[in-house]
């Protein structure tokens, strides 16, 4: 599991992209629940930056085998986008709001 808080800007996410990435990759897992809960973006964030995150976790060689979850409260849109975009090309990944949720969907 890996925690953030605070405003999401690019530097914070690949931050979290590459930390998530090395657990993955080196430690083996298949499973990864990536809590955002207490983050934001700016409120003028392009939609498009998800696609760059979405092609930033293809450069670090995310296996598309594995299952991301990630936990949310607010930025619902751009959230829905990113998950979108990612699922269309083959990431398994989703967004929730409750960490419950997020666990059962892991481990179904």
């Amino acid at each position: 599991k890996i925690v953030t808080e605070g405003l999401l800007n690019m530097d914070l996410r690949h931050s979290i992209l590459i930390d998530a990435a090395a657990a993955l990759n080196q430690c083996g897992f298949t499973r990864l629940l990536i809590d955002v809960t207490n983050t934001s973006f700016k409120p003028d964030e392009m939609m498009t930056n998800a696609i760059g995150l979405v092609n930033f976790m293809m450069e670090l060689g995310f296996p598309e085998s594995c299952r991301i979850a990630f936990t949310y409260e607010t930025d619902r849109d751009y959230r829905q986008f990113f998950e979108t975009v990612a699922q269309t090309v083959g990431f398994q990944l989703r967004y929730f709001t409750s960490n419950a949720d997020a666990f059962a969907w892991l481990e179904s």
